[in-house]
């Protein structure tokens, strides 16, 4: 596959890409706070030379957070927590919990509601989305800066 076609990879390459492919993060994961929302973007070294990156945002104004796996800056993992509504292609509306996957038919645009996630702590729902995406975590996690009164999502 080329890496440079994003736009023409297909849902079973992105699959082979989570699934099988040794993919680390090596570089601490360390919050930048812009314009009220804290940030953070690394890279995702891996075997086969993919420009991965992981990103995250958090709103502490709003409680809502978002992590990414970013292939070529397109998202081909997803996890969105919070009170946020996605609005499918067909239509329909997701409210709260949600996750992306990347599919032939819609590329990142579908989400769906997931069996099982704990949203209750930031750190732990980051954890636990990089294992799902097959990650080996060789670096540390730090939180942003948040009112005391915000610390409950930790």
């Amino acid at each position: 596959m080329r890496k440079d076609l994003i736009g023409r990879i297909t849902e079973e390459e992105i699959e082979d890409i989570v699934v099988n492919i040794k993919k680390e993060i090596t570089d601490p994961i360390e919050w930048a706070y812009k314009h009220g929302i804290h940030k953070f973007k690394v890279d995702v070294q891996n075997e086969d030379g993919y420009p991965l990156k992981l990103v995250g945002t958090f709103s502490f104004r709003s409680g809502n957070f978002s992590f990414a796996l970013l292939l070529r800056n397109r998202r081909i993992r997803g996890l969105d927590c919070g009170r946020k509504v996605h609005h499918n292609p067909e239509c329909e509306k997701i409210k709260g919990v949600h996750k992306h996957k990347w599919t032939d038919a819609y590329q990142d645009k579908e989400a769906y509601i997931p069996s099982e996630v704990d949203c209750s702590s930031i750190v732990g729902a980051l954890r636990a989305f990089i294992e799902e995406c097959n990650i080996k975590l060789k670096a540390t996690i730090r939180k942003p800066l948040i009112p005391d009164s915000l610390d409950k999502y930790w």
